[in-house]
């Protein structure tokens, strides 16, 4: 169960497993077929789709991480500074933080651009709503 805005969502089977277990499967099932003369081209194109799905899985899960977004009203009583706010991450993140009904206080080095982000920020959460 989620307890904060930091932690990711909990998982039955963890993704690092998981895929360890494909990829050994995935490595080991070719010497197998082969050892058996069971090896043709049914098999490697099978073969070749699961190394591909593999990869995009173990991008997906492990380089990407699972996105996890805050329920509106959630950090309603909370302030939160953001460094770095006006662009990227920290734009990012201050804007799943006002969406979440934080109060974003934005630490940026030039007032301009921080001023820029913030109309934009009210902008886009104006025309979500």
């Amino acid at each position: 169960l989620q307890s904060s805005f930091l932690e990711w969502p909990e998982r039955r089977i963890q993704p690092p497993q998981l895929h360890l277990a494909a990829s050994l499967g995935n490595l080991l099932l070719p010497s197998v077929l082969i050892a058996k003369g069971l090896w043709n081209v049914a098999w490697r194109s099978s073969s070749s789709a699961l190394s591909a799905a593999l990869a995009v899985s173990a991008y997906r899960s492990l380089v990407r991480g699972p996105c996890f977004e805050p329920t509106p009203g959630s950090l309603s009583d909370r302030v939160c500074l953001v460094t770095g706010a006006n662009s990227g991450i920290g734009y990012e993140t201050s804007k799943a933080l006002a969406r979440a009904g934080a109060t974003v206080v934005f630490a940026c080095r030039d007032e301009k651009r921080a001023m820029a982000a913030i109309e934009k920020l009210l902008d886009e959460c104006q025309a979500a709503r």
